[in-house]
C-alpha cells in the first residue's frame, strides 16, 4: 500500500507560499521618496499588475526605476511580473540586481530562491537560502524554504535540522510541522512522526495527514480500536482516503481474526 502522496504538494509549496505573501507586495512607495515620475510609472505599473497584465506592467516598472533608482519597489515588481510570465531566467536577472542595492531585500530574497528552482539551479537556491538565513537569522522562511527543497531532493536529514530550527523562530507555522511530520516519515522515525502529529492536531483537530501519523504509530503499536478511530476521521479527506480505508479493512480484518481467536479459545477452554 502506497503512502497518501504529497510529492506534488512539496514540489509547489515554497512558490505558493511566497505568491500569498506577496499577493499584495507592491501596496505603497513604503518609506522611499522618489520623484513624481518614476511613482507616477509605478503606480500606473500596479494597477495593470494586478488586472494580471504582466506584460503591460513591466515597461511601467522599467521606466519607473530609469527615473529614479531609488525606487527598489519598481525594480522588484519588473521581477515579480517576469515570474508570474514564468520568464525565470530574466526574473533571476532582476532579482539578483535587487539584492545588489539591497542585500536584505526580504521579498527579493524569498522569490529569488524559489525562481532559480524553476530554472533548475537548485544548487543556487541552497545557497540564496543560505544567504537568507545568514542576513535575516530571525526570520523562520529561509531555514523553512532551505528544507523544503532538500525534501525534493530527498535529503530528509538535513531537512528535519533545518525545520526544526524552523519551527523554534515561529512556532505558531503549522506548515513547519507538516512538512516536518512528512521528513519523519520518510526516514522511518514513527515516534517523533506520531509526537509531530499530536502537536499538529493540537492547532488542528482535523489536519487528516496529522491524522494517518498518529493512526499507523498506534497500529504498529498494536492499539488498534484507538487507530480505527483515527484512520476514520482521515478517510473523510479525499488526500488521505485511500490510504486510511486500507487500513480500516485491515483493521477490522485484524479485530475479526483476534475475535474469532478468542471464541475458538474459549471453548477449548470449557472442553
Amino acid at each position: 500500500m502506497k503512502k497518501y502522496n504529497i510529492s506534488l504538494l512539496l514540489l509547489i509549496c515554497v512558490s505558493i507560499l511566497i505568491l500569498l505573501q506577496l499577493l499584495s507586495p507592491l501596496q505603497a512607495q513604503e518609506s522611499v521618496v522618489v520623484n513624481e515620475v518614476s511613482g507616477t510609472e509605478y503606480r500606473e505599473g500596479l494597477e495593470l499588475f494586478k488586472k494580471e497584465k504582466y506584460s503591460e506592467s513591466i515597461g511601467h516598472f522599467e521606466k519607473a526605476y530609469q527615473a529614479d533608482e531609488r525606487n527598489i519597489n519598481a525594480l522588484f515588481a519588473h521581477g515579480l511580473s517576469l515570474s508570474r510570465l514564468e520568464q525565470y531566467k530574466k526574473a533571476v536577472t532582476i532579482y539578483q540586481q535587487v539584492l545588489k542595492k539591497d542585500p536584505k531585500h526580504i521579498k527579493a530574497l524569498k522569490m529569488l530562491p524559489a525562481t532559480l528552482i524553476n530554472t533548475g539551479d537548485t544548487d543556487k537556491a541552497l545557497a540564496v537560502y543560505d544567504r537568507g538565513i545568514e542576513v535575516l537569522p530571525e526570520n523562520y522562511f529561509f531555514p523553512f524554504g532551505k528544507a523544503v527543497l532538500n525534501l525534493q531532493l530527498k535529503k530528509y536529514k538535513e531537512a528535519v535540522l533545518l525545520l526544526k530550527k524552523a519551527h523554534e523562530k515561529d512556532p505558531s507555522r503549522i506548515e513547519i510541522l507538516d512538512r516536518l511530520l512528512f521528513a519523519y516519515r520518510e526516514i522511518g522515525n514513527m515516534e517523533d512522526a506520531f509526537k509531530t502529529g499530536l502537536t499538529i492536531l493540537e492547532k488542528n483537530k482535523n489536519h487528516a495527514r496529522a491524522r494517518v501519523a498518529v493512526a499507523d504509530y498506534k497500529r504498529l503499536k498494536g492499539k488498534l480500536e484507538e487507530a480505527l478511530e483515527y484512520y476514520e476521521i482521515a478517510a473523510r479527506n479525499l488526500e488521505t482516503k485511500a490510504y486510511a480505508e486500507h487500513y480500516i479493512d485491515f483493521i477490522h480484518q485484524q479485530l475479526e481474526e483476534i475475535e474469532i481467536e478468542k471464541e475458538y479459545e474459549a471453548r477449548q477452554n470449557q472442553n
